[in-house]
């Protein structure tokens, strides 16, 4: 039997849930999932600490600060990307297509390897971001848009009717 390669450094129960969300044979409930078992294990739970300082400062009884960077991207927009692929998933779509300028873009980059689907990613000329880089490296290909965040969403929208992603 040969020995199967470890997948982006999950341990051996999230490396077959993996298997089963890229195996397209199997059923769609079986891989939404084992996508919603890894989104529950990779995102969120992230550190809630309470802030008694400021509770001090402005005379407030509680206050609690929650710290997003502890997902994977660094970011909160890993909920939002996450959420979005199980739909797309769910709704049959083989890719995602979008426009950002940096964190949205390397969590849906994530998301997308995670669940299988393609990725293709618009990015305004104007906004430059080592992030981008990211993207690439997690599969998205990237492409630069002449204008404005807004034209990079016209590209985006474009793009995705026409090749029919999410």
């Amino acid at each position: 039997m040969q020995k199967k390669t470890p997948i982006y450094g999950f341990n051996a129960e999230l490396e077959q849930e993996y298997r089963q969300l890229l195996d397209k044979s199997n059923r769609l409930e079986d891989r939404l999932e084992a996508y919603d078992f890894l989104t529950d294990s990779e995102v969120g739970d992230t550190s809630l600490i309470r802030a008694r300082n400021i509770e001090r400062e402005f005379n407030v009884r509680q206050l609690f600060l929650k710290f997003e960077g502890g997902n994977p991207t660094g970011t909160q927009k890993d909920r939002i990307a996450f959420a979005q692929c199980a739909d797309a998933l769910r709704r049959g779509f083989d890719g995602i297509c979008l426009a950002t300028c940096g964190n949205y873009g390397v969590a849906c980059a994530l998301a997308a390897k995670y669940s299988g689907l393609d990725c293709v990613i618009y990015i305004p000329e104007a906004y430059h971001t080592r992030r981008a880089e990211e993207m690439r490296q997690l599969g998205a290909k990237t492409f630069t848009i002449k204008g404005d965040y807004e034209d990079a969403v016209m590209a985006s929208q474009k793009h995705a009717g026409r090749i029919e992603y999410y």
